[in-house]
């Protein structure tokens, strides 16, 4: 039977759709390597940028260019935390830890730290990567094409 435009139903498919292509998003973060969410971090804050050495490098018209990577960065990634609004949540069910989320973003998915060195499978995924990769699944269009 079709679904009305405008029903309790239709609100309901829209929302699972979005749920979806939220969950899809999240899929495709999470496997980002370092390289490419520090890239992509540069984007989101207007930084011209290139690559050198496996690093990000951003270009400084008038003086140096620097490395950026806030993945290892503290004062880097505390200014884009501060930033972007990045909120770190206790999530004290089933003992889950720390989670990051966007207080203004558009997806609800929460980012939760992982710290197990022996899971190869699910890498540990510190408080600044998480971080991070928060603002990109708020800040950046899922529909970006990721090199590398």
């Amino acid at each position: 039977m079709p679904v009305e435009l405008g029903s309790k139903d239709s609100q309901l498919v829209a929302k699972k759709i979005k749920d979806d292509a939220d969950l899809a998003w999240f899929d495709k973060i999470i496997a980002f390597d370092d390289l490419t969410i520090c890239r992509l971090l540069a984007d989101v804050e207007g930084l011209p940028h290139y690559v050198q050495f496996e690093q990000i490098r951003i270009v400084v018209s008038d003086g140096d260019d620097y490395y950026f990577n806030p993945l290892v960065n503290g004062d880097q990634c505390i200014a884009l935390v501060k930033k972007h609004d990045v909120e770190r949540t206790w999530q004290p069910y089933d003992f889950i830890g720390w989670s990051y989320h966007v207080l203004d973003g558009k997806n609800p998915i929460h980012i939760t730290e992982r710290q197990d060195w022996e899971d190869v499978d699910n890498p540990m995924l510190n408080l600044e990567k998480a971080s991070c990769l928060a603002i990109i699944l708020n800040k950046v269009s899922p529909d970006v094409v990721v090199e590398g």
